[in-house]
């Protein structure tokens, strides 16, 4: 009878992961950012097919990466081996040769929007100011270039356009603990959470109608909630909060007239869903601990990227009947059977914060009476 040794850590070492992904209007392919061939480049599932081909050969991990509207081509954007100066190229659907679009040497691009037609592309840079950052827009039919934000006090991101794209979400990074969210309509500039001289912070936004905006914040709060700006009418307002978790990413479907809502509660994310229409709240059950995109598409189907304990990054896709895994990574050579699921436990902080943990027990076979602490870096 034939015996193997035990898995070795350097199989840990060559986990596969993801960085990123996207899926066209139609649903038809999923394109997504992971080091299959050993370094990170763009590949493609043509659904409901899930072996993936390759699109590109750039050997770079991707930072922002979107379909075009109408689903002709990709926008994607690459730094060179991590110094995050990021440009953004034009993909074709079949990959192959990229086509620069944002590209001038030593500026930081990010956060890239199209335009509902697709013909103009938006997004915030470094150039012509690197301290406080500025938004432009590009059109992709004539090639010209106009400045829409201009960074002041804070470097300023561009967030979300309305659905008349006449009003634009951006937000102030002051620090970790302040960041401000606006809203520019024509030259009015409006601050989207009542004017306080507490720090506090806007996670996410998004555009329900051209005046109606929901947004998450802690302002006022110690968890991050669910709040509302009406434009027409400058109110603000508290709409859901859930006991010590804070809401941390925000998606729209219009047509079902729901919000999806990505929580954390201590070292576990959660999913939810509100039905705007009935006013109704419920948690969708996720396929993993921790959830790194979400993506709702027009038919309002789910696409999740994740990880767990025992397994690392996957994209799976709701049905009805719950969740399926798009991709199959695993740690290599190590049957998932093998690997610990962590306790949640708890421990006082210096002011008596119950602050939760993992605790990893080793299996039996492999338990050595001694405990690796690996503290985590505070806020």
């Amino acid at each position: 009878m034939i015996s193997f040794s035990k898995p070795d850590v350097e199989q840990f070492l060559r986990t596969f992961s993801i960085g990123d992904f996207a899926v066209s209007p139609d649903e038809k392919q999923l394109v997504f950012s992971t080091n299959l061939s050993g370094k990170y480049n763009l590949w493609a599932m043509n659904l409901p097919n899930t072996f993936p081909t390759q699109l590109t050969f750039i050997d770079q991990s991707c930072q922002g990466l979107i379909y075009d509207k109408q689903g002709r081509f990709i926008i994607a954007g690459f730094d060179r081996n991590g110094d995050e100066n990021t440009q953004f190229y034009g993909i074709p659907l079949q990959g192959g040769t990229m086509k620069k679009i944002i590209y001038e040497e030593g500026t930081r691009n990010s956060v890239p929007i199209l335009s509902e037609d697709g013909n103009k592309l938006y997004y915030t840079s470094s150039k012509e100011n690197p301290t406080y950052l500025n938004a432009y827009v590009y059109d992709l039919v004539t090639g010209e270039e106009k400045t829409v934000l201009v960074g002041k006090d804070a470097p300023t991101f561009l967030l979300d356009f309305s659905p008349n794209e006449e009003v634009a979400l951006y937000y102030k990074h002051f620090a970790n603990t302040n960041t401000l969210l606006y809203a520019k309509r024509g030259e009015e500039h409006i601050l989207l959470t009542p004017p306080t001289d507490q720090q506090h912070t806007v996670g996410d936004a998004v555009f329900v109608s051209d005046n109606l905006i929901y947004l998450l914040t802690n302002y006022n709060a110690d968890f991050t909630y669910l709040a509302s700006y009406n434009l027409e009418t400058n109110e603000f307002v508290k709409l859901k909060d859930l006991e010590n978790e804070s809401f941390t990413t925000l998606k729209y479907n219009k047509e079902k007239q729901c919000l999806y809502v990505i929580s954390e509660k201590g070292v576990e994310d959660h999913l939810y869903k509100h039905d705007l229409l009935l006013n109704n709240w419920e948690e969708l059950d996720s396929p993993c601990s921790i959830i790194e995109k979400l993506i709702v598409t027009k038919s309002g189907n789910l696409y999740l990227l994740g990880r767990s304990a025992t397994k690392p990054h996957n994209i799976y896709y709701f049905k009805e009947n719950g969740w399926t895994s798009l991709t199959e990574y695993t740690v290599p050579g190590v049957d998932q059977s093998e690997l610990v699921e962590p306790d949640v436990i708890t421990y006082s902080s210096f002011d008596g914060l119950e602050i939760e943990s993992l605790f990893f027990k080793a299996n039996k076979e492999n338990d050595n009476g001694e405990i690796i602490f690996w503290p985590h870096g505070g806020p």
